[in-house]
Parts: structure tokens; sequence; C-alpha cells
């Protein structure tokens, strides 16, 4: 993962990870991806 993407208004794949980590203390959570769209042809 590139170091400029953005997750939740954080860069990079440290914020993405650090997202599911957290998840993870849940137990059984199931997260579906609904959509993924370019928004203006370089970022989803």
């Amino acid at each position: 993962m590139a170091p400029d993407v953005v997750f939740n208004s954080e860069y990079g794949p440290e914020a993405f990870m650090q997202h599911w980590c957290f998840m993870d203390w849940f137990g059984d959570v199931n997260v579906e991806l609904k959509g993924w769209e370019a928004t203006d042809g370089e970022s989803l």
C-alpha cells in the first residue's frame, strides 16, 4: 500500500492496520465492502 493512501482522514498503511487491529478486539465482527469508486481518477 502506498504511503499516501488516505483512510478515515489519516494517511498510510498504519492508519488502515490500526483500524483492523481495533476491530479484532471485538471477536466475531464481519466487515463487508459495499462500494469502491474512483473520485478524481487518482484516488478511490
